[in-house]
């Protein structure tokens, strides 16, 4: 469900659709109704829940409150639109470390993606009730995904190193479809040598924001936890992590 208010300008919804509206005022004491021309196209109940039929095309609904002597009314705009398209909008923001933008995303990030519905002028769509939202990584090794609301919304761990090619489309109509590439390398350790036992390491966050960084084992002495700055004390490969901006990024070394 959707729930818009009465501030926009017009509510944009898709055909044979229900949306739930929601107001400022008291719901006891509101009236709906649809004008009678619109009748072929949208109907509403007493408890405000909006469901349209096949015919796109303007309409509007008229919410009445009935607890004022002054009949204070007001007429809500509705646009039903056929989805012509889907579309994802990530809703993660990233505060890099350096002016240098980021070809791939860093291991641990996790980002959030928010599915979205247009229609054929690209004008964003209230969720439709009728669409089934279906995803698959063609990896499913390297990310993490935990879906919510009816699978619009997708929160993408990126564990491991790799490229894999996320699609997304409405199972009630495969033609709409949206393809997202999720590209991740480690970028905690830029240097390309390898170190050895006693070198001084400066890691490096691609992120902003205070830093803590910590690892597993005995292999890695940390000179300064909020810096990055470690010593290698013992052979072997060490997991370094480092918790910043609310992430947690990664690598092995």
């Amino acid at each position: 469900m959707f729930r818009p208010n009465l501030m926009v300008p017009t509510i944009r919804v898709t055909q044979n659709t229900e949306i739930q509206l929601e107001t400022a005022w008291p719901q006891s004491v509101l009236e709906y109704s649809v004008p009678s021309e619109f009748a072929d196209r949208l109907s509403v109940t007493k408890s405000g829940l909006v469901q349209t039929k096949s015919i796109a095309g303007p309409a509007a609904i008229v919410v009445r409150r009935t607890d004022l002597p002054d009949n204070e009314t007001s007429l809500v705009p509705v646009t039903i639109s056929a989805v012509h398209s889907l579309d994802v909008l990530i809703l993660t923001k990233l505060e890099l470390s350096t002016s240098t933008p980021l070809m791939h995303l860093p291991v641990g990030i996790r980002i959030v993606l928010k599915l979205v519905f247009r229609d054929s002028k690209g004008r964003e769509l209230s969720a439709p009730s009728n669409n089934k939202i279906s995803y698959r990584p063609h990896r499913f090794d390297l990310t993490e995904i935990v879906a919510s609301n009816a699978n619009s919304t997708l929160t993408i761990t990126l564990k491991s190193a790799g490229e894999t090619v996320l699609k997304i489309w409405d199972s009630a109509d495969p033609s709409l479809n949206v393809f997202i590439r999720l590209s991740a390398v480690e970028m905690l350790y830029q240097s390309t040598r390898k170190p050895t036992v006693s070198d001084i390491i400066c890691f490096t966050s691609p992120l902003a924001g205070t830093s803590r960084w910590l690892s597993n084992g005995n292999h890695i002495e940390w000179l300064d936890v909020e810096r990055g700055f470690a010593r290698l004390t013992h052979p072997g490969t060490a997991h370094v992590t480092v918790k910043v901006a609310e992430q947690k990024l990664t690598t092995a070394r």
